[in-house]
C-alpha cells in the first residue's frame, strides 16, 4: 500500500514544480517583455489581445484571467463615446474565449492533470479523447475573432516599447514553451518542470526557500495527492468497486438511467461550486465509475456547467472590467459550448 502511495505522488511532485516555476514567472514579470513584442509587432488588433489574454491565460494560477484582463484593460483608451465603449464591451469576450481554452489540452491545467492522473493516462492518451473538442474549439475562437470581429470594431492604445530586448524575452519565455512541448512528447512531467524550476531560481538569484515554498497552493497539493492516490487504488480494485458504486447509484436501474442521474447530480454540483477543480474530481470520479468510454461525455458536461456556475470569477471580471453584458457572454459561451455538448453526443452515444 506505502509503494502505491508513492506511485500515485510523482503527480504532486510535478504540481510541486509547477508552482513553484510559475511563482517565480509572476513575481519576476519573465513574460512582461511578450507583450511588449506583440503589441509591437502584430499587425492586427485582435491578434493582439488574444495574444495577450493566450499568455496570461496560460499561466495555471488563481486569478490568472484577472491578470490577462487587467493586461487588456489597460490597453483600452480613456472614452466616452458609444463606439469606443461598444468596442471595450467586446474585449471581454475576447479575454474569455482565449483564456478558457486551456482546460481542454494544456497539460499543466487541474482538469488535464487530476483525470490523467486518477485513470492513470499519459498525457498523449488524455488527448486521444481530447483532441476533437480542441478542434471545434480553435475553429470557434477563430471564427469569433476573424469574422464575427471586425479589425474595426476594436480600439485599443499603444504600448510603449522602448524598453524592449527581444533576448531577454527569449530566456525567460523560450524554456517555458520548450518544458510544454516536451510534456506533450510524453517526457517524465517531474523531470521536466524540476529542470524548469532550477532554470528560473538561477536566472533570478531567487535562493529564499521560504519565498519559494510561498508559491505552492497546499490546498491544491493536497487534493492531488488524494485523487492520485485514489486513482491508483480504484485501479487495483477495478471491477469490484465500479460494481459497487453502480449498485450504489440505482440496483435495478438501466446503464441509461445510471447515465441520468450520474450527469445530473455532477453537472448540477459542478454549477453550485463553479470549481475547476471540483469540475475535475468528477469527471474523474465518473469515469472511474462508468468507463473511460464516458469520459468525454462527463468532460463536457462538467466543462458546460463549469462554464456557466454563477460562482465562476471570470465572467464576473469581465462585466466589472469591460462593462460586457451578462447576455453577451451566455450567447457566445452558449454557442461554444453547444458545439461541444453536440460532439460529445454522437461521439458517446451514436458511434
Amino acid at each position: 500500500m506505502f509503494n502505491l502511495f508513492l506511485d500515485s505522488q510523482i503527480y504532486v511532485l510535478f504540481m510541486v514544480f509547477v508552482m513553484i516555476s510559475i511563482g517565480i514567472i509572476k513575481e519576476y514579470n519573465l513574460f512582461g517583455e511578450v507583450y511588449t513584442w506583440v503589441s509591437a509587432k502584430t499587425k492586427s488588433k485582435r491578434l493582439t489581445l488574444f495574444f495577450i489574454s493566450l499568455f496570461g491565460g496560460i499561466l495555471p494560477i488563481p486569478g490568472r484571467v484577472a491578470v490577462s484582463a487587467n493586461m487588456i484593460y489597460s490597453l483600452v483608451p480613456d472614452c466616452c463615446s458609444r463606439e469606443c465603449k461598444k468596442s471595450k464591451s467586446k474585449l471581454g469576450i475576447i479575454d474569455y474565449i482565449s483564456t478558457h481554452h486551456y482546460y481542454i489540452w494544456s497539460p499543466l491545467e487541474k482538469t488535464i492533470i487530476i483525470p490523467m492522473a486518477a485513470l492513470g493516462l499519459t498525457y498523449g492518451a488524455m488527448m486521444s479523447y481530447l483532441w476533437p473538442l480542441l478542434a471545434i474549439t480553435v475553429g470557434y475562437i477563430s471564427w469569433y475573432l476573424f469574422i464575427k470581429i471586425k479589425e474595426t470594431d476594436i480600439e485599443i492604445k499603444l504600448i510603449d516599447t522602448e524598453s524592449f530586448s527581444i533576448v531577454t524575452m527569449l530566456k525567460n519565455i523560450i524554456p517555458f514553451f520548450l518544458a510544454i512541448i516536451l510534456l506533450i512528447m510524453d517526457f517524465e512531467a517531474w523531470k521536466v518542470f524540476g529542470s524548469l524550476t532550477v532554470y528560473y531560481i538561477l536566472l533570478t538569484k531567487e535562493y529564499n526557500y521560504k519565498k519559494l515554498l510561498s508559491f505552492i497552493n497546499w490546498k491544491l497539493v493536497i487534493l492531488i495527492s488524494i485523487v492520485a492516490f485514489l486513482g491508483k487504488l480504484v485501479g487495483t480494485y477495478d471491477k469490484q468497486i465500479t460494481e459497487i458504486i453502480k449498485s450504489a447509484i440505482d440496483i435495478n436501474a438501466s446503464l441509461g438511467t445510471q447515465l441520468f442521474i450520474g450527469t445530473s447530480v455532477v453537472f448540477i454540483a459542478t454549477i453550485l461550486m463553479g470549481s475547476s477543480s471540483k469540475f475535475a474530481g468528477w469527471v474523474s470520479i465518473m469515469a472511474l465509475i462508468f468507463g473511460p468510454q464516458y469520459l468525454v461525455w462527463f468532460f463536457v458536461i462538467e466543462f458546460f456547467a463549469y462554464n456557466f456556475s454563477p460562482t465562476h470569477k471570470c465572467i464576473a471580471v469581465g462585466t466589472s472590467l469591460f462593462d460586457t453584458p451578462i447576455r453577451k457572454y451566455f450567447e457566445v459561451i452558449g454557442t461554444w459550448q453547444i458545439l461541444l455538448l453536440t460532439y460529445a453526443v454522437v461521439y458517446t452515444f451514436i458511434f
